[in-house]
């Protein structure tokens, strides 16, 4: 992910590692959902983005890239990756967070 992320910002990849407990990556290549929660500040409930992989799932990273109208609202936005499996395993990552700013005004 770049450094600051601005509000109206598009094609920003929010990219997760999903790792074990003891610090590996997890494989996730033969996850049948790839879904990502995200919390706008200040608002409740939240909202979901499909994920892809950013190789092929066995480095356990995942992404979601931004379309028009996401980040529009500044503050910190909090993230959680969920993921289903063959055989029905289920389950949610820790949450992430990252800030969202206001940019400055454009010149008329």
């Amino acid at each position: 992910m770049k450094e600051n992320i601005y509000t109206g910002d598009v094609g920003i990849d929010i990219i997760l590692t999903v790792t074990s407990p003891s610090g590996e990556a997890m494989d996730l290549s033969s996850a049948t959902k790839k879904i990502l929660h995200m919390n706008r500040p200040g608002v409740n409930g939240h909202f979901d983005k499909t994920l892809s992989f950013v190789t092929d799932g066995t480095d356990g990273k995942v992404k979601y890239t931004t379309e028009s109208g996401i980040l529009n609202l500044p503050g910190s936005w909090h993230v959680q990756a969920y993921f289903e499996f063959p055989g029905g395993q289920k389950w949610h990552t820790g949450m992430a967070h990252f800030h969202v700013y206001v940019p400055l005004p454009e010149e008329n």
